[in-house]
């Protein structure tokens, strides 16, 4: 008696229109709709971008989905706008699952065509070096403020709403008793070919530091304004 034949579907984001018409994906409300039902038989999902944590959560129990960071990694106050899974390490590079909710912060307003917007990357790109920073490289300087000096982005392919990861490399770190400064490379990575690199220079400094300085500017800031 032969087996009965399994379809294997990528979970997408019901905003994600247009990609939603590709075949071999279903929509996050209709895969929701079969769970509650308990109708899941022969079928095998693949958990894509747009989805919940609570979805992402009920798909795991299932199949193997990843999860969003926990909120103090990221520096976010919204699981919907966590927009990357734990970081993990790898001698001396780091990886970050995408995990896009749908709803979150940079993508509620509109989205347009098939991909993932710029924005969202770059966003994404922000939370992996903070994450990663947070649990691999404890500074002593907490509560600390994260300052970016110097971005650059490049974009070599469009990343579609599915599985897709983000590279993190350190290429300087120094640190200080005030403050850390690191030099890094981000790499969106989507079906083995890299789609997106945003090289930063940042710094992690002591938040009574940061404020105290930034204080001072704003002062100097409404003094220049108010002599026209």
């Amino acid at each position: 008696m032969s087996k009965p034949s399994r379809e294997t579907l990528i979970v997408v984001g019901d905003r994600f229109e247009e990609f939603l018409r590709t075949p071999g994906t279903i929509a996050a409300s209709a895969v929701g709709a079969r769970l509650e039902a308990g109708d899941t038989d022969g079928l095998d999902l693949m958990a894509g971008q747009g989805l919940s944590a609570e979805l992402l959560a009920e798909l795991d129990k299932h199949w193997s989905a990843q999860r969003p960071a926990p909120l103090e990694l990221t520096h976010k106050r919204r699981m919907k706008n966590v927009m990357v899974g734990e970081p993990t390490r790898a001698d001396d590079c780091y990886e970050v699952p995408l995990v896009l909710d749908e709803r979150c912060e940079t993508l509620e307003d509109h989205l347009t065509g098939r991909h993932i917007p710029a924005v969202a990357l770059t966003e994404a790109a922000r939370q992996t070096w903070t994450a990663v920073t947070e649990r691999f490289f404890p500074t002593g300087l907490d509560p600390a403020r994260f300052v970016i000096d110097d971005f650059h982005a490049s974009f070599h392919a469009f990343v579609f709403p599915l599985p897709a990861t983000l590279g993190y490399e350190v290429l300087e770190h120094e640190p200080g008793t005030v403050q850390h400064r690191f030099h890094s490379m981000v790499r969106v990575r989507q079906s083995d070919a890299v789609a997106a690199e945003i090289e930063v220079r940042f710094r992690v400094v002591a938040e009574k530091l940061a404020d105290k300085q930034e204080a001072l500017v704003a002062r100097q800031a409404v003094a220049d304004c108010l002599r026209g």
